[in-house]
């Protein structure tokens, strides 16, 4: 028989599947197991053999050797591939145990480091309980790797975000991906505007952004115009500051830099006893903060700054 190829299923130990245990241990012949058994194990260290080789390491004869392969291909326990190769059959439960043994190696690879205990148990939660196949479990943390995030919590946070938005097969990730990039990209446009990383933001600021773009449908013009005026009245950019001129400006349909201007001539023409906080936007009043929030926002000192 010429050389024999064998496909390692890249494991760090050597499993005998429990259809193979339950239906073949008590009749295989002895040589027949030792020659299964050798097979695996070469396999696993990635070393192509013979039935010369086998017989060798065995001494057994060589015929005993073809023998067992046949047998064991007869009993679906190998596959012999039209290149000749040989190919380890096993069990649906076996198979899982496989996807899930090279998920975890994938990820080794892509972080570049051995997998804590942990680690290892969150990453299998993604795929026992989120259902996430394997290539969206390597597609979630290379998009980490790419954005040089490799903590497992923040990885975890990335996984219960696209499980919340029904992500199961890389489409779903790909599609959720792309969508969440281009949502980014407004909300970094703005936050460069202001002077901020956008990895500096909280929950609640992020959440503003979304409000502004998506909820009030603003222009980004017109949310840097709002920041403009944060900035020359406080002289800092506060997000609670800009989300009262934005929430005013949304109540009284002020959606362009026209309309921005147009509104501004109006308010500077109100007598200043009916004058709010957002009038006489070039004026030179000094703003208390904390008032603001108080009078305008209701909110006191909760308000998220």
């Amino acid at each position: 028989m010429p050389n024999i190829k064998l496909n390692s299923p890249m494991l760090d130990y050597i499993p005998l599947p429990y259809e193979f245990l339950e239906k073949n241990l008590k009749e295989i012949d002895g040589n027949f197991l030792k020659v299964y058994i050798l097979l695996l194990k070469f396999a696993f260290d990635g070393i192509d053999t013979s039935t010369s080789n086998i017989s060798n390491f065995l001494g057994i004869i060589e015929t005993d050797v073809i023998r067992a392969i046949e047998y064991l291909q007869e009993n679906q326990v190998l596959a012999i591939n039209k290149d000749g190769s040989i190919s380890f059959s096993y069990s649906r439960r076996n198979n899982l145990e496989l996807t899930k043994q090279s998920v975890l190696k994938d990820i080794e690879r892509l972080l570049s480091r051995p997998l804590s205990t942990k680690e290892i148990t969150t990453f299998l939660s993604f795929i026992d309980e989120f259902k996430f196949t394997p290539e969206v479990v390597n597609l979630l943390v290379e998009y980490c790797v790419s954005k040089q995030k490799t903590d497992i919590r923040y990885i975890e946070r990335v996984a219960i975000s696209w499980h919340d938005n029904d992500v199961k097969t890389i489409d779903d990730a790909q599609k959720f991906l792309k969508s969440f990039e281009e949502k980014w990209a407004k909300y970094r446009d703005i936050l460069n505007f202001m002077g901020i990383k956008d990895m500096e933001i909280s929950k609640p600021q992020e959440e503003l952004l979304e409000k502004w773009i998506y909820k009030y449908q603003l222009s980004d013009d017109v949310i840097k115009e709002a920041c403009r005026i944060c900035v020359k009245r406080i002289n800092e950019i506060n997000f609670s500051y800009i989300d009262a001129v934005l929430n005013d400006w949304h109540k009284n349909k002020i959606d362009s830099i026209d309309k921005v201007k147009k509104y501004d001539r109006k308010q500077k023409t109100t007598p200043k006893q009916t004058q709010n906080y957002f009038n006489s936007y070039g004026g030179q009043r000094k703003y208390d903060i904390k008032e603001l929030e108080r009078d305008l926002l209701g909110r006191g000192d909760d308000v998220e700054k």
